[in-house]
């Protein structure tokens, strides 16, 4: 028999298979009348459950890897920061997913999340929006900070911010964002105890065929170094932390 017919054929299969099962809806009548199909056919192109079941398999993988390559946040930028990667990795830990970066023809990356489909378009709007929301925080709490140095310094911070040292209003931003990240995960995982504390369960797992599918396709995952700024400031760091600890993860829209 050709290949394509055969394999239709068990997928029809398949969809009678379906049909029978407990929770399929279908009325008694319904269910004798797929049950005697599905054997007929059985029977008469020698098909065997094993191969029903391999098909089914090959097909949940035809379907894992086209949701691989559907669910992509929006937000494409040119560099990978390391506090990408991490706000991703919450992310994905908020609504059961797997991420990973997706490169583009113009040296520019996206980052990409992998899982059930809604759970996967809800990261990605997620990170769309907590990439440019976070951004413009540190941009406003560092502009703010550097009132209180031209206060406190006057020319100084006006026109030579090397002599601010750890004060200079580019290492407070990053370490802004490095605080505000640092915050929300652990945010993250507090909620993460309280569950297991309340009921004795943790968050929901993440599905079994989707990570092993994840872990199969990981080998051809985009490889490329995250960029790393250099610079440490401990007021922006605490003040990041403190604005981070108090995000509300469970929404898709972060407060100013």
């Amino acid at each position: 028999m050709e290949e394509n017919k055969r394999d239709k054929i068990i997928d029809q299969i398949g969809k009678l298979s379906a049909m029978t099962s407990a929770d399929s809806g279908a009325y008694q009548g319904e269910i004798a009348n797929a049950s005697a199909m599905m054997q007929r056919l059985m029977e008469k192109y020698c098909i065997t459950w094993a191969e029903i079941n391999e098909h089914k398999q090959a097909e949940q993988a035809k379907e894992m890897e086209e949701e691989f390559k559907s669910h992509s946040a929006e937000y494409v930028h040119k560099n990978v920061k390391a506090w990408r990667w991490r706000l991703a990795r919450i992310i994905a830990t908020i609504t059961h997913t797997k991420h990973y970066s997706s490169s583009h023809a113009d040296n520019t990356f996206s980052m990409v999340f992998f899982g059930v489909k809604e759970n996967s378009e809800i990261a990605s709007a997620l990170y769309n929006e907590w990439v440019i929301s976070i951004e413009r925080m540190a941009r406003k709490a560092t502009d703010d900070n550097y009132k209180e140095l031209v206060n406190r310094y006057g020319d100084i911070a006006k026109h030579n911010r090397a002599a601010l040292g750890n004060e200079n209003p580019r290492y407070f931003r990053v370490s802004w964002i490095d605080g505000c990240i640092t915050g929300m995960s652990r945010a993250v995982e507090a909620e993460e105890d309280k569950t297991i504390t309340s009921s004795q369960n943790a968050l929901a797992l993440y599905d079994k065929k989707v990570a092993e599918k994840y872990r199969e396709l990981s080998k051809y995952f985009t490889k490329i170094n995250t960029s790393v700024s250099r610079g440490y400031s401990s007021a922006g760091y605490t003040k990041g932390l403190e604005t981070g600890s108090s995000i509300k993860l469970g929404s898709k829209r972060l407060d100013d």
